[in-house]
């Protein structure tokens, strides 16, 4: 199996069997993998746009495709994402698209965000 290590991830290419084990199997794909497979209905969302291209709308348009796509998976109950507060513009985005700040994030200054798939209707 195809894999690279980074200091936090091990990447691995997909394969159907893979594929199908995630759509389908959770425990299946924890099996395939030996790995420890989270399915508590949670998914992170990121997002980075080029300076040149900032301020045009491309990152709400993105979440909102993402949290669209995250939540036509009915396992998946919320979406989180996570940024600087000072990143107003990102912190922005966030608001714009229906989330809410929930508390601290992953790593000291960070904050995370929420949007849970009942406020899918909630947002602009």
């Amino acid at each position: 199996m195809l894999s690279v290590r980074t200091a936090r991830l091990d990447l691995v290419a997909a394969t159907v069997e893979l594929a199908r084990a995630e759509m389908d199997d959770l425990p299946l794909l924890a099996r395939l993998l030996d790995a420890r497979v989270a399915a508590d209905g949670t998914v992170e969302v990121g997002y980075s746009v080029l300076e040149a291209h900032q301020r045009r709308g491309y990152a709400s348009e993105a979440v909102e495709a993402l949290v669209g796509w995250a939540f036509g998976h009915p396992e998946v109950t919320r979406v989180i994402a996570e940024t600087y507060p000072e990143l107003v513009p990102s912190v922005g985005v966030l608001e714009k698209t229906g989330f809410r700040l929930i508390g601290a994030g992953s790593e000291e200054r960070v904050i995370r965000f929420e949007r849970r798939r009942n406020a899918v209707a909630d947002a602009p």
